[in-house]
């Protein structure tokens, strides 16, 4: 290896993560090589909390609706961790990433996806950190962590830290957990990965950050195509159906509420176990979705 040379190599898996570089020679005379084993997040399990529904949608080819203005996800990537170390911190994101290299068109005659073609050129990828980060161990093994704050755009000129890609193309989501450093001199290592990760206008491609303790999932259910307007009717009609479901329920337990004529006994929304999380979105349609609210 030329010893002028700055060279970078990441190797990244859902069990072991090995980085090596070294430091160019007029900054210092001796190459450092640090290898980085990533042993301990092995044990380490994430449960997808949607898997059904995902699933359901899947059979049919998901579509996820995608705006200039910025759309969140439907359905909603949930998920929980289990084998985490208890007083360690944790950083939760996600991002989406292309599953192939095609763009694609719907065939109404024959009610399923067909290749259109090449993709459009790759888009800039970031990623959308949850807004609680850094959790304990602890904290992130006793909820269900949600994304249903992340939007989607098409708008390539975006600066509110949305995420970017190109209608008629196939996406994947990946969740991605970073344990930061409990050792002290470390300190401001993590907080330049912290800082790095919440810079919403230029987001950093995870690559670029000088951390081995990256763990990835991936859920082959969540795979969806990008559009911005439904283009197979029936996964309109059973997402319409979906909403007025979970409306129905939600004035159910509103009425079950009022006639509750002990008003000790009577649950909030903030305490029950189960409850409906309304989220009004930019075309004024409202999504009313089942979610379990945590104490």
């Amino acid at each position: 290896m030329n010893n002028t040379s700055r060279s970078e190599e990441l190797h990244l898996s859902n069990t072991h993560l090995t980085t090596k570089w070294s430091i160019d020679d007029k900054q210092q005379r001796s190459q450092k090589i640090k290898i980085l084993e990533n042993d301990k997040l092995a044990q380490i399990k994430c449960r997808l909390e949607t898997k059904e529904l995902w699933e359901k949608f899947n059979e049919l080819g998901t579509e996820m609706i995608i705006t200039k203005s910025g759309r969140r996800m439907f359905p909603v990537i949930r998920a929980s961790f289990s084998g985490l170390e208890l007083e360690a911190k944790y950083l939760v994101l996600m991002d989406i990433i292309p599953v192939d290299c095609k763009r694609y068109r719907y065939a109404y005659h024959r009610s399923s996806w067909l290749v259109a073609g090449k993709a459009d050129p790759e888009l800039r990828l970031r990623h959308y950190v949850h807004p609680d980060s850094p959790f304990t161990g602890e904290q992130l093994m006793r909820q269900t962590v949600s994304f249903e704050k992340l939007k989607l755009t098409n708008n390539v000129l975006d600066r509110q830290g949305y995420i970017i890609l190109n209608s008629m193309h196939k996406y994947q989501p990946r969740v991605h957990l970073i344990q930061l450093s409990t050792n002290h001199n470390d300190n401001t290592n993590n907080q330049f990965i912290i800082n790095s990760l919440l810079t919403t206008s230029l987001p950093k491609s995870l690559d670029i950050l000088p951390t081995e303790n990256i763990k990835t999932f991936t859920f082959p259910e969540t795979i969806f195509i990008a559009v911005t307007a439904y283009q197979n009717q029936l996964v309109s009609y059973i997402i319409i159906l979906i909403l007025n479901l979970n409306l129905l329920f939600f004035l159910v337990e509103i009425y079950e509420l009022s006639r509750s004529q002990d008003t000790n006994s009577r649950p909030s929304f903030s305490r029950v176990e189960t409850g409906i999380y309304l989220s009004a979105i930019e075309d004024n349609r409202v999504f009313c979705e089942l979610v379990e609210i945590r104490h």
